[in-house]
């Protein structure tokens, strides 16, 4: 869970922080990485499955 949160937190800062950066290009990087989760997530990893959606919504806060 932790591993998660840290992840989720380093792409943050790295990507979505990124001023230069599009919002496209962002967006892009983030359904890379949801579609990228969404392939390994079981529908019983829930905590995967979350960090992917709060991963979705701070992506459209920072756009």
């Amino acid at each position: 869970n932790y591993r998660f949160k840290s992840y989720i937190q380093e792409f943050y800062e790295v990507t979505l922080l990124n001023t230069q950066k599009s919002c496209e290009q962002k967006l892009e990087e983030v359904n890379h990485m949801a579609d990228k989760w969404e392939k390994t997530v079981s529908i019983q990893n829930y905590k995967l499955a979350h960090a992917v959606c709060l991963l979705e919504e701070v992506s459209h806060i920072v756009c």
